[in-house]
């Protein structure tokens, strides 16, 4: 699964090309990635830590990760204080960063893409863009990318891996710490502050 999230964080890394065909900017970005991650191996065996800046140059530009924080958190989302909305968009794009950024240091070579057929219209601005992926000869898995169109550029707002939304998997397990966490003081915003010390606390460990 981490090794699909390779390509899943960087796929509308050329999104501003608008008036193109989604898919055809997932595999032309696709192929771009897979080379350069082959080039920089030994760099990036030598120093796993660089993998974050990597990480960082190819997602936060295309990934609209205040609305997948927003989504990830859903109906707790208005009970968090503006501070709190803003601590909770940083870590959470950094929990993503980190993800990609473990994720390239199994890049495989016997990573294949397939695109199957799809329908895309010029003035479509929500799409669902389908893709196969397969490993090292296993089973193939399909993976969707849920983007709008905003401000003349593709924008991921949501990935589903084999029938299973990120953002859905998050919200569910963001909402478990935020009612452990506001258990005895019946305070949700306590629960919150949990949920954001928990993220701290993953975003600090090493690769």
């Amino acid at each position: 699964m981490h090794i699909i999230l390779i390509v899943l964080f960087t796929l509308f890394s050329m999104a501003s090309y608008a008036a193109e065909n989604p898919q055809e900017v997932i595999k032309r970005t696709a192929d771009a990635l897979m080379k350069d991650v082959f080039e920089l191996r030994s760099q990036i065996d030598s120093n796993p830590e660089l993998i974050s800046k990597l990480a960082d140059e190819y997602t936060s530009p295309y990934f609209d990760y205040s609305a997948m924080t927003k989504s990830s958190l859903g109906r707790f989302w208005q009970l968090a204080s503006s501070e709190q909305q803003k601590q909770l968009t940083t870590e959470f794009k950094k929990l993503l960063i980190k993800t990609y950024g473990t994720a390239l240091l199994g890049m495989s070579d016997k990573l294949s893409i397939e695109y199957p057929s799809y329908r895309y219209a010029s003035g479509d601005t929500r799409v669902i863009v389908p893709t196969r992926m397969q490993l090292h000869g296993g089973p193939t898995v399909p993976v969707n990318y849920r983007a709008v169109l905003n401000n003349d550029a593709w924008k991921v707002t949501d990935i589903t891996i084999d029938g299973i939304s990120l953002v859905t998997n998050y919200r569910s397990s963001f909402a478990r710490e935020i009612q452990l966490g506001s258990r005895e003081s019946k305070n949700t915003r306590d629960g919150i502050s949990r949920l954001i010390s928990l993220l701290k606390t993953k975003n600090n460990s090493s690769f």
